[in-house]
């Protein structure tokens, strides 16, 4: 079973997703992540699951 990420692994994956996000709604290409700069548990393959929300509200959510 893989080992849970660390504080600074989360604000890595919360940066990616915030800039990603900010590209989509400026109709911008998608930032380019150089894998090799990331932390090794960063690197491995995984499910992932992501959730907008705005004032509370749902706006949209997609897992793998």
């Amino acid at each position: 079973m893989p080992q849970p990420l660390t504080r600074e692994e989360q604000n890595i994956l919360l940066d990616i997703a915030a800039d990603a996000v900010y590209a989509a709604a400026h109709r911008q290409k998608p930032p380019r992540i150089d894998l090799a700069s990331l932390p090794p548990a960063l690197q491995q393959n995984g499910a992932s699951f992501v959730t907008l929300t705005k004032y509370g509200q749902l706006r949209g959510c997609i897992g793998s």
